[in-house]
């Protein structure tokens, strides 16, 4: 499992108009790989709810600016920090780089606190189901198996 960052690593070309298209609505894409090679993709996307909206209108009320530090691809956090209106945001920022991103915005003479959304927990879950499903099974799992889980996944929410 892998993402945008990874596949573009690996030097692996997306073509797929399909996985293209997600992309630009600013979907998260999550790419399945089977050594070494594209085996196929799932979508993920979060719906903004209003009470995030309605947090972000107040810090700016107050005069506070709202950055994002995401790992997500560059369309996905694109299309978020529009939609709730943030300042400006960091892109595909891998976890063992978001400690220099905090560190240029205090350079700035900017005061930090951070928020971890539920959206990256659950995103890390999904991983991690997968992956764990991936090794009992040894094998890609069938669509229907995958149809399941993320099924359950979405109950859980």
């Amino acid at each position: 499992m892998g993402s945008p960052s990874l596949i573009e690593e690996m030097k692996i070309n997306i073509e797929d108009k399909r996985i293209i298209e997600l992309q630009k609505q600013g979907k998260t894409v999550v790419f399945a790989l089977v050594d070494g090679n594209l085996a196929g993709a799932f979508a993920l996307s979060d719906r903004i709810r209003e009470v995030s909206k309605e947090a972000i209108r107040k810090l700016k009320e107050n005069g506070i600016k709202v950055y994002m530090l995401t790992g997500d691809a560059e369309e996905v956090a694109a299309s978020v920090s529009e939609e709730l209106g943030i300042d400006d945001y960091f892109a595909q920022v891998l976890p063992d780089q978001k400690a220099e991103k905090i560190k240029l915005l205090k350079e700035k003479g900017l005061k930090v606190a951070m928020l971890v959304t539920a959206l990256m927990m659950r995103l890390h879950w999904l991983l991690l189901m997968l992956e764990s499903l991936l090794e009992r099974e040894q094998m890609l799992p069938s669509k229907a198996r995958i149809l399941s889980l993320l099924k359950m996944i979405q109950e859980t929410w």
